[in-house]
C-alpha cells in the first residue's frame, strides 16, 4: 500500500511539474505579447494626439525629468509669429 501511494504522490508531482512548465513556456509568452501590444497602442495614441495637436499650430511643450522641448508642425513655419498659437 505504501508502494503505491508514492507512485500516486510522485505522479501527482510529475502532473504539477507539467502544467508548471507548460504555463511557464506557453502562458507566459501569450501575456508578455498582449502586454506589448497594449504598450504599442499606447506609444500610437499619444502620438496621434501629438501630431493633432501641433498640426493646428499650437507649440505644444513636452517635458521629461527637468528638460523641456517645445514641439511644433514644420508646416506652421511658414506662418506669421501672430498666427502661432502658444499651449500652455
Amino acid at each position: 500500500m505504501k508502494t503505491k501511494t508514492k507512485i500516486i504522490t510522485l505522479s501527482i508531482i510529475i502532473i504539477l511539474a507539467i502544467i508548471f512548465i507548460v504555463a511557464l513556456l506557453v502562458i507566459k509568452p501569450a501575456l508578455e505579447k498582449r502586454d506589448i501590444a497594449l504598450v504599442n497602442e499606447a506609444i500610437e495614441y499619444t502620438v496621434v494626439a501629438i501630431m493633432n495637436e501641433v498640426s493646428t499650430c499650437n507649440i505644444l511643450p513636452l517635458t521629461y525629468n527637468n528638460q523641456t522641448v517645445d514641439v511644433f508642425a514644420v508646416d506652421c513655419l511658414q506662418q506669421t509669429p501672430s498666427q502661432v498659437n502658444q499651449t500652455e
